[in-house]
């Protein structure tokens, strides 16, 4: 289908806003969306533009209620809520270790935070930290789902039947 199809959804804005009523896409999208759309003045190769289909681009977000209209609000709003370090420190240290963050790890993250705090929130620094940890070269097992034996075949090497 066409995006363009139908001409009362000429924005992205416009197309995004049938997503909030969807309820299996409303939890995701009430919060990305008003982040997200406030960069919409930048198409797919990152040439500014102010209108999308002939229409003008609405750019207004807002993060936990406090609104902006540009990307250089966004990133106030981003540097003055109290969640951002912890939520960069913690995305940056999930991804370093590939897995999900254990209950075990909390007062390592709670130090990763206030480090973070400490060296004037520098990414890099951040990013340093994690690397030179001994949780990035703890290997752990992945969780897997309990496995059942199929009820037909011979039983595999070291399973009972």
């Amino acid at each position: 289908m066409e995006q363009n199809a139908n001409v009362q959804m000429v924005t992205a804005r416009d197309r995004l806003k049938m997503h909030a009523t969807e309820p299996s896409c409303a939890g995701c999208h009430k919060v990305m969306d008003p982040l997200g759309l406030t960069m919409e003045n930048f198409d797919g190769l990152g040439g500014f533009r102010t209108q999308e289909n002939g229409a003008t681009i609405n750019t207004e977000g807002f993060l936990d209620g406090t609104q902006f209209d540009s990307p250089d609000g966004l990133a106030e709003a981003l540097y003055n809520h109290p969640e951002t370090p912890r939520c960069v420190a913690e995305r940056l240290y999930n991804s370093a270790v590939g897995r999900d963050i254990t209950w075990g790890e909390r007062y390592y993250l709670d130090w990763l935070i206030e480090a973070f705090a400490d060296d004037g929130y520098r990414v890099p620094d951040l990013m340093r930290k994690i690397a030179m940890s001994e949780n990035f070269f703890t290997v752990t097992a992945p969780a897997q789902a309990p496995r059942t034996r199929m009820t037909e075949g011979p039983a595999r090497k070291g399973e009972s039947t």
